[in-house]
């Protein structure tokens, strides 16, 4: 499985010979808004703090994400990014199983992988505008697996899960000894995304880890900041595997910060909502490629039926400064399919 990522400004700049000015990055699902006014003030006032190691046990921002939460300091742990905690479970687990629905985010597997496990993995459906689950084969796949992932909204096909259909999910898996991962990391981007999270549920389920990560919604990829919530005896774990001091003073502030900005986030949403309905109907317009509907700030579409790959697409747009992620290397995904 290749690895492969969107937001490589740095690769792109150099193989097409681009400054930083010059780029216009829709591989990276990111808000356009950019860092708010008060976290960028939070990170110039922790620059002081370099003299110093970060506070190990988070402390702060884990106090934040209860109090945001309504949930136990226990039950929070900190992450450098959604990203180590993925890694951090799959640690946990060991050489199980997993099963994971694709096409989605590939640390999942690539996490599992690392810790020699291995995945069952079974396919969102394409139809019309959208990606499905069939919810019976999924929660039939759940027995003979240590660990689901599941990512909501997923990455990259933008499938929204209801509330009633994880439970159906964390119920089977409790039944069977399995915990379930719910990856939110873009759900404040969704409109009302709030009504739809778990956080709340994390108390009546013994198998359940929420994750959530502040790079999308606050722009914030080069800090790298993310938590997860869950059992305390979970979140114990978890952090007795992590490395020392991963989340560095300068995150933990921007994070701390981030949490606060609720009138950021209100913007954000209907900036994101307005955008991507008109990018939408615009892209439609063009001949030969599939347009599948968003629900958070990424498009997913094909250009196959036109004839056209994504490479060719690159090779077109990135010269002009503009990236799209290429998505040939999810799982179940050709070569014609872009997120922008």
């Amino acid at each position: 499985m290749e690895r492969v990522h969107g937001g490589n400004v740095y690769e792109m700049a150099r193989r097409f010979n681009l400054t930083q000015a010059q780029i216009v990055d829709f591989s990276a699902s990111v808000s356009p808004l950019g860092i708010p006014p008060r976290v960028m003030a939070a990170v110039q006032e922790a620059m002081l703090m370099l003299d110093h190691y970060p506070d190990p046990d988070c402390t702060r921002f884990r106090q934040a994400i209860a109090e945001k939460h309504g949930v136990d300091y226990k039950s929070v742990l900190a992450g450098n990014g959604a990203a180590e905690i993925i890694y951090l479970l799959a640690r946990m687990v060991g050489p199980g199983r997993a099963l994971i629905p694709y096409p989605s985010f590939i640390e999942y597997e690539c996490a599992v992988r690392s810790v020699g496990g291995q995945t069952t993995n079974i396919g969102y459906k394409s139809q019309g505008s959208c990606f499905l689950m069939e919810m019976d084969v999924l929660l039939e796949s759940i027995p003979g697996n240590d660990l689901v992932f599941i990512c909501n909204p997923n990455n990259p096909t933008a499938t929204l899960w209801q509330i009633d259909d994880l439970l159906k999910i964390i119920q089977t898996g409790q039944s069977h000894h399995c915990l379930i991962v719910i990856d939110e990391a873009y759900l404040d981007l969704v409109d009302e995304g709030c009504h739809l999270s778990l956080v709340n549920k994390v108390n009546d389920h013994h198998n359940l880890i929420v994750l959530k990560s502040l790079t999308k919604a606050y722009a914030l990829p080069g800090l790298r900041i993310g938590y997860a919530i869950g059992p305390p005896k979970l979140i114990e774990v978890l952090s007795g595997l992590r490395d020392p001091w991963s989340v560095n003073v300068l995150a933990q502030m921007a994070g701390t910060e981030a949490l606060k900005d609720e009138e950021y986030l209100v913007r954000l949403q209907r900036l994101v909502q307005a955008e991507r309905h008109f990018l939408k109907n615009e892209l439609s317009q063009i001949p030969g490629l599939t347009v599948y509907t968003p629900t958070a700030n990424f498009i997913l579409a094909d250009a196959s039926t036109a004839g056209i790959t994504t490479y060719q697409l690159q090779q077109s747009l990135a010269p002009q400064g503009f990236f799209i992620r290429d998505c040939a290397n999810f799982r179940g995904l050709g070569p014609g399919f872009f997120r922008i």
